[in-house]
């Protein structure tokens, strides 16, 4: 054979593997969804649809770790490999969980103060006589263990002083806490220090009270308690300001959030039934508090949302 017909053949050889490997290597290795942890929605788009992929309806997760409106996730999570032109869902922050003022009665201050802060909460520390608590141990927080907040609430603790000092024991005179209900905060707090009293005022709502005014006292008014002791009034702030619950159902996540933010409403999305079609995933199914109901501004609406499973071929 022509020594020529030989290189030819070894050339054509050379080729035909060369396409073979390189077929290969591009049905063998698929492009990885990109890490959008962190991105505004904007921009986390932006980079999927660079890389190929189309974008599903969003949906939102509370995060502590990631701030509101910013991407939590990617459904698949990042570094999955998938096929450009499949379906790459946002998980949306919504930002800190509505938080639950933690159990602290019995604690100490600094103990108190760590978990009501580990819940997301803020503190104020305020000291008062108590009989049934032993001095230096939270007796009491407001709002109350077990109240769900918004988070970064303030939650008022009290811690014990121990009980109050009996007359002729320590030679502490004793004095009757008058009683200061109905009265003016300024009329309270003055008649309470004209008898020696520490006085701290706490404000809340109230739609039988009037604003300004005394809606009850800690000790009550007739007791007898030592100079110096702290007396606690609740002050009303009048009526709270209502709003009505829209109607969520159908909304995405974040517009049904969005809209609840906006009129000074805490949202509360749970994942509800589950759906394989994108064209309900992350909307609202149904809620708790009813459209067209009043809720007081700061409360919680409730509602649950289809949550997307990707069936796998």
């Amino acid at each position: 054979m022509d020594p020529w017909m030989w290189v030819a053949i070894a050339l054509l050889v050379v080729l035909i593997g060369g396409g073979a490997a390189y077929a290969l290597g591009a049905f063998s290795s698929q492009p990885t969804v990109p890490d959008v942890t962190g991105s505004t929605v904007a921009a986390a788009t932006q980079t999927l649809v660079a890389a190929g992929y189309t974008l599903g309806s969003q949906l939102t997760t509370a995060s502590a770790a990631i701030a509101r409106d910013l991407v939590v996730s990617t459904v698949p999570t990042a570094g999955t490999q998938l096929a450009k032109g499949q379906v790459v869902v946002l998980m949306v922050s919504t930002g800190p969980a509505a938080g639950v003022v933690p159990d602290v009665v019995g604690s100490t201050e600094a103990s108190a103060v760590a978990a009501v802060q580990a819940a997301g909460l803020t503190t104020n520390v305020n000291q008062g006589n108590d009989s049934s608590m032993k001095a230096g141990l939270v007796f009491k927080t407001d709002p109350a263990a077990g109240t769900s907040v918004a988070p970064q609430s303030l939650v008022q603790i009290f811690v014990s002083t121990g009980a109050p000092s009996q007359s002729g024991g320590t030679g502490t005179e004793k004095v009757t806490v008058p009683d200061v209900t109905g009265k003016t905060q300024n009329d309270a707090i003055d008649a309470l220090k004209a008898l020696g009293f520490s006085v701290i005022a706490t404000m809340h709502s109230s739609s039988t009270v009037s604003n300004g005014l005394v809606i009850s006292q800690d000790p009550q008014g007739g007791s007898s308690h030592s100079k110096g002791s702290t007396v606690n009034i609740l002050v009303s702030s009048g009526p709270a300001a209502q709003v009505t619950v829209p109607n969520l159902v159908g909304l995405s996540t974040s517009a049904a959030s969005s809209q609840l933010t906006a009129l000074g409403l805490v949202p509360d999305g749970h994942p509800g039934d589950l759906t394989h079609l994108l064209s309900q995933a992350g909307k609202v199914e149904d809620q708790v508090e009813a459209a067209g109901s009043k809720v007081d501004v700061g409360s919680n609406v409730t509602f649950r949302y289809y949550h997307l499973v990707l069936i796998k071929k």
